[in-house]
């Protein structure tokens, strides 16, 4: 690095104000890539394969909103639960019944 170029980051980390001007953060269910990137430091991934900032309060992030709570919620057709402490994962399926179900009969014969 040049002299000049060490000078002016010198002089940008003592003008007060010059985090603000530095950074960008952006506001709860835009679109991140990191932590940092999001006001409150909270980036977090969601089911349709992005990542989006997450606001104080809730558990999960959501696209356009402050976050989601727990609960179950359909993303492009597809169930989804958003889970305290894990954030998003599939809604477990549930076992498939056909009709009653009938023990095995076993005869002596």
């Amino acid at each position: 690095m040049t002299a000049a170029w060490l000078l002016l980051a010198a002089t940008l980390l003592l003008l007060p104000g010059a985090v603000a001007l530095a950074s960008d953060n952006k506001k709860a269910g835009s679109e991140c890539l990191i932590d940092t990137d999001c006001e409150d430091n909270r980036c977090s991934p969601y089911p349709d394969g992005k990542r989006y900032c997450v606001a104080p309060g809730k558990t999960c992030s959501a696209p356009g909103a402050d976050g989601a709570s727990p609960g179950k919620q359909a993303v492009k057709g597809v169930c989804f639960e958003c889970v305290r402490g894990m954030g998003w994962r599939a809604c477990p399926s549930a076992p498939a019944t056909t009709g009653a179900v009938r023990p095995t009969e076993t005869r002596n014969r």
